[in-house]
């Protein structure tokens, strides 16, 4: 799948989250800070034991 196609398909599928000026709506921006909140959270645990092995 090449970029200009997977870009395509990103676009049809979340036509609806995006605004008419190609901005994220409300609805993409929420499951942006979502997934990141998530991703944080996930990582806080793995860098302060990475901390502590290396402090160690």
């Amino acid at each position: 799948m090449t970029k200009q196609k997977y870009r395509r398909y990103l676009e049809d599928e979340y036509a609806e989250m995006i605004g008419d000026e190609g901005e994220l709506g409300w609805f993409g921006w929420s499951i942006i800070g979502l997934f990141l909140f998530i991703i944080v959270i996930c990582a806080i645990p793995f860098v302060a034991s990475v901390i502590h092995f290396y402090v160690n």
